[in-house]
């Protein structure tokens, strides 16, 4: 952004670091925020030309993930989730929260100062934060459990309250040798128990001397769980809202919730342990998984759905070249990954650092695969928060649909900008669907989709994506 300031900025001492700025497109509100990179030009009046971003990138976001709020685990961003949970009195302080920024923050480590009697694997570990059912009852080890109290033997399995009752505990086999830790793994059914914070807060944890004998129960070894129960919601348009929630971009809550029940159909079972910020971690890890990008809107960043996931129709408002827009002449094709097939692995085991299943999608089980039956190769990825397999076959198949979708893009020029410019009565937003005429490309009322977009001060252009799927009649 640009802005003429009238101050002579080479009298000034102070850095303009601080500064907040809204950004308008025809009186119309499109982001606002601190800005970044300040710089400036002293012009010859005596004022300056200043230069700064402006922007709601990930790298914007103050939030911290994994988080130990009273309000977590949660759904609904406006409301705080009432487990019926017993909990214990406070046998020390655990968690607490800092001072950065100006603002108190959650933070959520492990460490000496918090539980004195810390196991040592366990010192400057994260609380981890459950999703779902790690492990979704399979016979693997799926989430870690920290001993933070030696004497007491706590393993804290969770730094939000867990709805789960029982958890299944995997811990080394007792050994003839006092000396030696075995690396055969056993498991065995225990109880969860919750205990407060000081803040209100609460934590879920077992007891080691809940195990049976043939467990070694020394708190210096290493513990994982796992559950076939969830111990907090496992659909990830639930676990997306929650993470978000946690996040200091502005978020466009109604849409996310609105598309919330379409990507539960997708099942997220893990554990999350690393500090990082809402953003990044959901970017990261689960994004990735769902036929969902993520756009700047009005309110914040809104979802949004892949065309056509579960219909074809042509829908939407009807966008006629020559009534306030202008389709231009040229057409291109989005280009096309062509692969024979895609592998996804899933189940992350934290005992063995990789994910232990895996599946595969090619032109035995899905018909896109044969689009690209004369490429040359495979692609793979990883699924961490993924233990059920449905999901990670149904992640499979997305991801192959949609890299062998190559449709033809138009651009457009938005003419009748109060209409169908940012802010607009039929804001051309990405992600919008449409029905597109253009006698001179003959398409006619044409099932279609807002891709991309750009505007500045004289000009808007959004590019269209017509449906174009072999496999569908259009």
């Amino acid at each position: 952004m640009v802005a003429l300031l009238p101050i002579d900025m080479r009298t000034q001492r102070a850095h303009p670091r601080t500064g907040f700025a809204v950004l308008l497109w025809d009186g119309v509100e499109r982001i606002r925020g601190r800005w970044k990179s300040p710089a400036f030009i002293p012009t010859s009046d005596g004022r300056a030309r200043f230069d700064f971003d402006l922007s709601d990138s990930d790298e914007d976001d103050a939030g911290v993930w994994p988080p130990t709020s009273t309000q977590y685990p949660r759904q609904n961003p406006e409301a705080v989730v009432d487990y019926d949970i017993t909990v214990g009195p406070r046998h020390r302080l655990g968690g607490g929260a800092g001072w950065s920024a100006g603002a108190w923050i959650e933070t959520p480590v492990l460490s000496k100062d918090l539980f004195p009697d810390i196991a040592a694997p366990s010192e400057g570990s994260a609380w981890p934060y459950p999703i779902g059912a790690p492990g979704f009852g399979g016979a693997n080890a799926a989430a870690p459990a920290w001993v933070f109290d030696v004497t007491l033997g706590k393993a804290g399995i969770s730094g939000v309250p867990v709805s789960c009752v029982g958890v299944t505990v995997w811990g080394p086999k007792v050994t003839a040798s006092t000396d030696v830790t075995s690396t055969i793994y056993l498991s065995a059914s225990v109880p969860v128990y919750h205990e407060a914070r000081s803040d209100g807060t609460a934590y879920a944890y077992v007891l080691l001397s809940d195990l049976p004998g043939t467990i070694d129960a020394t708190p210096t070894n290493l513990f994982y769980w796992s559950t076939s129960t969830d111990a907090t919601p496992s659909g990830a348009g639930d676990v997306v809202l929650s993470i978000l929630a946690a996040s200091t971009l502005a978020i466009d809550f109604a849409e996310w919730s609105r598309v919330a029940d379409r990507l539960n159909r997708y099942r997220l079972d893990g554990f999350s342990d690393a500090n990082t910020t809402p953003m990044e971690f959901a970017r990261a890890q689960i994004l990735p998984l769902l036929p969902v990008s993520v756009v700047p809107g009005p309110l914040g960043l809104r979802p949004v759905l892949w065309p056509w996931l579960d219909d074809t129709a042509a829908r939407g408002i009807e966008v006629v070249d020559g009534i306030g827009v202008a389709v231009g002449e040229r057409v291109e094709y989005l280009d096309a990954q062509s692969v024979q097939a895609m592998t996804v692995r899933f189940g992350y085991d934290p005992r063995l650092a990789r994910s232990v299943l895996h599946t595969t999608a090619n032109s035995t089980s899905t018909v896109y695969a044969s689009l690209s039956s004369d490429a040359l190769g495979t692609d793979e990825m990883e699924a961490r928060l993924v233990w059920d397999r449905a999901t990670a076959q149904l992640v499979t198949t997305d991801a192959m649909r949609w890299r062998s979708w190559s449709p033809r893009v138009l651009e457009i020029e938005i003419v009748d900008r109060a209409r169908y410019g940012p802010g607009g009565t039929d804001d051309l937003y990405p992600g919008r669907r449409v029905v597109l005429t253009c006698d001179m490309l003959g398409v006619t009322s044409m099932a279609a989709m807002v891709g991309e977009r750009e505007y500045d001060a004289d000009t808007a252009l959004v590019r269209v994506y017509l449906l174009d799927d072999p496999l569908t009649a259009v």
